[in-house]
């Protein structure tokens, strides 16, 4: 059977609708990372107060990370800091010499320890004075509580001085100002802090997508960005999607959580239309005879006369753009010569899948220049 050439355009079309995103509770391991991540970062700095004050007017500026990164000692206490932010593990105990192995030994006291301190054995009152061994290391107790010894056992209980010596939340209004490329600046404003320490930033964002902001169905809370000042940039900034942050002040000591979540915040840019799908792939192609009761719907399109080629289509979806991708239209165009017919395959069909959709090009009239289309759910 000789090859049969089918000529296919494929073109993207969206639709805007009511995101069915399913609403989650962030990652709590993920979050604590971040958190133990930017309390490394701040007794960093901290160890190197002496030079900072002498180079900088304002501590807490973005500039001071760029200084300490730059500096031998302070990059190297940073780095375990770093690659925890990056990759939630610790550095290898081989990878480490001078200050990365006190940071790194930090990381691995915050993983065990949690903020606070143990009460007093002779407070403990109910179940946590029970003479019982329910735990081993904070993370068996559910958070805040900590594995603490009651006199003889160890139970899971409210730490004291939970937040000595912890910047204060910042304040819950943020402002936003975008430009015309889709990056957005995110500020706001600190209370007065009595921390001593440089106190590090965490920001995250989660969305939700249609006409009306939704907390219901917005996605999980990402971390955007950690920062020593009270703004953040955030770059690609998406259109029709109903954004909302929320932000972290912390130091060495810990952190008293995030700030609750601010006022939604929607781009003024129009969206941008969908890019073409990638890797466009043509498989299966087979003859269907003019036998009665085969691939009637195929010939109905070419006036009922001669054979069909039916063929399977499959392609990658485009990059995540503003808006999500709901159908796919494919557009082809028949071929102007008659195929041999030889080696006829049996007919078959070869529709599989949401992103695969069977297409038919009419192999008759050589002049036939027709060309027609089909949208295919996404």
């Amino acid at each position: 059977m000789s090859s049969c050439t089918v000529v296919f355009t494929l073109l993207c079309s969206a639709v805007l609708s009511g995101s069915s995103a399913r609403r989650s509770s962030p990652d709590q391991e993920d979050v604590q990372g971040k958190i133990d991540s930017a309390r490394c970062t701040s007794r960093c700095l901290t160890l190197h107060m002496t030079q900072l004050t002498a180079a900088f007017k304002h501590i807490q500026s973005d500039g001071v990370l760029g200084w300490c990164e730059n500096h031998r000692r302070c990059s190297q206490c940073l780095q375990p800091c770093k690659d925890y932010w990056q990759t939630k593990k610790l550095l290898p105990p081989k990878s480490c010499e001078t200050e990365c192995v006190t940071s790194r030994e930090f990381l691995e006291s915050l993983r065990s320890s949690r903020q606070g301190d143990c009460p007093s054995a002779q407070k403990a009152t109910g179940f946590a004075a029970a003479c019982v061994e329910s735990c081993s290391v904070d993370r068996h107790c559910p958070a805040p509580r900590k594995c603490c010894s009651n006199g003889c056992g160890h139970t899971c209980q409210s730490p004291s001085n939970l937040y000595k010596g912890v910047p204060l939340k910042p304040r819950r209004e943020m402002s936003f100002l975008e430009d015309g490329q889709g990056h957005a600046r995110v500020a706001w404003v600190s209370k007065f802090n009595v921390s001593v320490e440089p106190v590090v930033y965490v920001l995250q964002s989660r969305w939700n997508t249609g006409i009306h902001p939704s907390e219901d169905h917005a996605f999980p809370w990402n971390t955007v960005a950690m920062s020593l000042s009270e703004r953040v940039v955030v770059p690609e900034v998406r259109s029709q999607r109903w954004y909302q942050f929320r932000v972290a002040a912390i130091n060495s000591q810990g952190s008293r959580g995030f700030t609750t979540p601010s006022k939604h915040y929607i781009s003024s840019r129009d969206p941008s239309p969908p890019e073409a799908p990638i890797n466009i792939r043509v498989t299966n192609q087979t003859l269907f005879l003019a036998t009665p009761g085969l691939g009637t719907h195929l010939r109905a399109r070419s006036g009922g006369q001669g054979p069909a080629v039916g063929v399977l289509v499959r392609w990658e979806p485009p990059r995540e753009g503003d808006l999500p991708v709901h159908h796919y239209r494919v557009t082809w165009t028949p071929p102007r010569h008659k195929p041999a017919l030889q080696g006829l395959a049996p007919p078959t069909s070869h529709a599989r899948g949401p992103a695969a959709h069977r297409h038919k090009a009419h192999t008759g009239k050589q002049d036939q220049k027709e060309s027609t289309s089909r949208v295919t759910p996404g």
